[in-house]
């Protein structure tokens, strides 16, 4: 009896919550504001990265890469690391649901490849001297590009103009 009783419960609790009404969308407005408040803090640790590893010059070579210049760039990398999860979570937990599906879409691709940096982020900091540059130009370049791509494609999904840094 009490077996009976438990499914049926549970069979009606299942029922109930399955007939609610789905999350609201958000507005395209507030869509826009949570992807850059979820995106733009990634600029300046990206801004840190290149920093460390350049000194301001633009053209470094492998061999230059190591010493203090290597563990700055290796901070700077754990703290691209930390923004690139913290607004991957953001784009996939979000408040309610996104005002089109090519917003869903594109916004569920800019967190896919974060979080698929953020795996190449750690193998690099692993790296020394040769190994660092064969990887950070093998791995790491084509996926931080591979980000801008559908960073941009989500920023025309949600007509966000950008304005010289990303819409940031």
């Amino acid at each position: 009896m009490t077996k009976r009783l438990s499914a049926a419960i549970v069979l009606s609790l299942t029922l109930a919550l399955g007939a609610m009404a789905p999350a609201w969308a958000m507005t395209p407005d507030y869509a826009s504001q949570y992807y850059l408040n979820s995106v733009c803090p990634q600029i300046p640790a990206w801004n840190s990265v290149i920093n460390a590893l350049s000194q301001g010059n633009h053209l470094v070579r492998a061999g230059q890469v190591k010493g203090k210049r290597l563990r700055r760039v290796r901070a700077a990398l754990l703290r691209l690391q930390r923004t690139d999860f913290t607004a991957a979570s953001h784009l996939t937990n979000t408040p309610s649901e996104w005002p089109t599906t090519e917003a869903a879409s594109a916004t569920s691709k800019v967190a896919s490849a974060l979080l698929r940096e953020r795996l190449i982020i750690i193998e690099l900091r692993t790296r020394s001297r040769q190994s660092f540059a064969r990887y950070w130009n093998r791995m790491f370049i084509p996926q931080d590009n591979r980000v801008d791509s559908y960073w941009r494609l989500a920023l025309t999904s949600l007509s966000i103009p950008p304005n010289g840094r990303l819409g940031c």
